[in-house]
């Protein structure tokens, strides 16, 4: 599978997936949030999907959340996937993948994946930051509407228990991401060359 990126030539809206609302503009070198306030609020790391990679890339420097979010105006929720990556290794770059570091500037593209399995996007966003310590990629595929908050949202927040259950969003986005991994991974690297 190959993944191909085109830069964000003016804007690009990402809406809500129930009424349509722009809740992310995406311009070349920044976002921003129609309402002014967050569109994603709380979110958890995608467990299932480490479980299913191998040992080197476990160690990898990358973090897949699943993120929760609402639409300003018609109040529905939602879900998508972030994958933060850098080349090395997760304990030397993982102030930078949780954005407890200056990431330094900015680049939007949309991404696309040639020879991509059914249900991966058309097309998602991959953020691009010039860090001190490399090149990072971070893509946010979705959003997708979040009908129950059953088994995603608990009393502590967005919470992953490790139990996949069919068509719930953490087994979709772990059977979307996995298929993904390792040319997320090659783009990244090409990227940096």
């Amino acid at each position: 599978m190959k993944l191909s990126f085109s830069p964000v030539a003016a804007r690009h809206h990402i809406c809500c997936p129930s009424c349509d609302e722009p809740v992310l503009v995406v311009h070349p070198d920044r976002c921003e949030v129609p309402s002014g306030r967050y569109w994603l609020r709380d979110g958890d790391t995608i467990g299932p999907l480490y479980q299913l990679l191998s040992e080197p890339q476990q160690k990898e420097a990358c973090d897949a959340i699943l993120m929760v979010g609402g639409c300003s105006r018609c109040g529905d929720d939602f879900y998508v996937a972030t994958v933060a990556r850098m080349d090395g290794a997760y304990a030397e770059k993982q102030d930078y993948l949780h954005f407890n570091r200056e990431l330094g500037p900015q680049r939007n593209y949309l991404c696309s994946a040639e020879g991509a399995p059914e249900g991966v996007p058309a097309s998602w966003l991959v953020t691009e930051y010039q860090t001190d310590a490399g090149r990072m990629h971070e893509h946010t595929l979705g959003p997708w509407p979040l009908k129950e908050v059953e088994g995603v949202v608990g009393v502590a927040g967005v919470a992953c228990c490790g139990t996949l259950v069919a068509g719930n969003p953490w087994e979709q986005v772990t059977t979307l991401l996995h298929p993904l991994w390792g040319a997320m991974r090659e783009t990244l690297l090409e990227a940096g060359r």
